[in-house]
């Protein structure tokens, strides 16, 4: 319980809002540590049961240091004129007749509701609920014309059932309101669409057609024939040769005549067929009937000029073609890269190379430039050096040494990788493990299996190749050999 002041103003002391003459109310300790305040005319309690050191002036003095001398000094004051006046802020009132709301001022400035005669609760100001639930036996209803508003404070928001939480702001027209499955609610568009206007009745068919409800005859008609216009009002053609059961379309031509499908681009007859009849026996074909495979082009395409000269395979725009056929009877494979043949390469007549170049590009140990010949002779897992030179014992690869002539008689060859199974170089350009290399000199064979510009002064020498930079040469192992003992 806060203190209860007490105000004496024109000779009436007010206690919670409430006058009382001077000279109508006393003060008496009812045997405990409280006081209760009555009227002397009927002893009807006004205030009751309140501790002594509740009971203070207008300035927080307390009445007297015991319960006996807060009774003498609160008589003397409630029946003594005093200029001043009395602020309760929490007492125990037992009777409010006469009472009016503006007789009360919290603490805080805000006015405090009291009971009406009607029921109602009577106030000029708001209400403030500090950390309290307002609930209602009834209705929350408005006594007049005016709307009842729900307006949370700043970054609140508007809850139902401590469970959703309404929009703040309002949506766009023909929004509705939708939730996240979390509680918050908020406008969305109506996905789900109006329903449209009922359609207008149709106009009187001319004769023939049947009536004013806008049907029309269907001539020719037929289960799964796809219905066509015509150009009679209030007819309609099944097309014979146009069907549908309902998973597979049909289009059907006449035997020996140009009828068919035809697929335009873009708008009708606006652009050329994309796929078009050609005279009375063309036959257009994807899959096969063994298969039933369908030709997909996934987004690339294939085309065949319509002149007299070149056939031309279009892969992309380079201007020639990668691949031309010419009337003349002569292919042309113009790759912009290495052409990778997967496979034997039967030539039945003669073949001509009309460039060789010296492939200066390789820039790794065991890089080979183009058109070099490899082997995969002996092929294991065998482990090998990159870009040594080997020679073949008739069953496996032994490394080459200038010392020893076995390796003199036997097919040389230049590892390309760390086993037998990368290969071996029997002619080509390579990338040697050495940069001392002389271009345009010979290039030997090494004790230790390596290429090298000196030629060996014991033991054997051949010639390997020849070098076209300090680290790339020709391997081209020489058929002879000289024994320098």
């Amino acid at each position: 319980m806060a203190n209860l002041r007490i105000f004496n103003q024109n000779n009436t002391v007010i206690i919670a809002g409430k006058p009382f003459p001077a000279g109508t109310l006393s003060a008496a300790n009812n045997g405990t540590q409280n006081i209760t305040i009555t009227r002397t005319d009927n002893s009807k309690a006004v205030v009751k049961s309140v501790p002594y050191n509740k009971i203070v002036d207008k300035d927080g003095s307390a009445w007297g240091g015991n319960v006996t001398a807060t009774v003498t000094a609160l008589n003397n004051y409630i029946n003594t004129s005093d200029p001043d006046g009395i602020i309760t802020t929490d007492s125990n009132i037992t009777s409010l007749s006469g009472v009016t709301a503006s007789d009360f001022q919290s603490k805080g400035g805000y006015s405090v509701f009291v009971g009406g005669t009607d029921g109602s609760l009577q106030t000029s100001d708001s209400l403030l609920l500090s950390g309290s639930d307002l609930k209602l036996g009834g209705a929350l209803i408005s006594n007049t014309s005016t709307n009842i508003s729900l307006t949370p404070g700043s970054g609140g928001k508007v809850r139902i059932h401590n469970t959703y939480n309404l929009p703040t702001s309002d949506g766009s027209n023909g929004q509705v309101i939708g939730t996240n499955g979390s509680g918050t609610l908020s406008f969305v568009d109506n996905t789900a669409g109006a329903t449209g206007p009922t359609g207008a009745t149709g106009p009187t068919g001319p004769a023939g057609a049947t009536g004013a409800d806008g049907s029309a005859t269907i001539n020719n008609n037929a289960a799964n024939l796809v219905i066509t216009g015509s150009d009679t009002a209030g007819t309609l053609e099944a097309e014979a040769k146009l069907t549908f059961d309902s998973s597979k379309l049909s289009v059907l031509g006449s035997v020996g005549s140009t009828n068919g499908v035809e697929v335009y681009g873009g708008a009708l007859n606006s652009a050329n067929a994309y796929i078009s009849p050609v005279g009375s026996v063309t036959l257009l074909q994807f899959g096969n009937s063994a298969t039933g495979l369908v030709f997909d082009m996934r987004g690339n395409k294939i085309a065949f000029d319509n002149d007299a000269t070149n056939t031309y395979i279009l892969a992309d725009a380079d201007n020639p073609e990668n691949l031309e056929i010419h009337a003349d009877g002569n292919i042309e494979l113009q790759a912009d890269d290495d052409v990778q043949v997967f496979g034997d390469i039967n030539i039945g007549g003669s073949a001509t190379i009309d460039k060789v170049i010296a492939d200066t590009s390789v820039s790794s140990a065991g890089d080979v430039g183009h058109g070099a010949e490899i082997t995969f002779l002996g092929t294991s897992s065998t482990g090998t050096t990159v870009a040594k030179i080997y020679y073949y014992d008739g069953s496996t690869w032994q490394l080459y040494s200038s010392s020893t002539e076995a390796a003199q008689k036997a097919l040389l060859g230049y590892s390309l990788g760390t086993t037998m199974a990368s290969g071996f170089l029997l002619r080509g350009f390579v990338y040697a493990d050495s940069s001392t290399l002389t271009a345009g000199a010979q290039v030997f064979g090494h004790t230790n299996a390596s290429a090298t510009p000196t030629a060996p002064s014991s033991g054997f020498q051949r010639v390997m190749g020849h070098a076209v930079a300090n680290n790339i040469f020709y391997f081209n192992p020489s058929q002879e050999y000289i024994d320098l003992a």
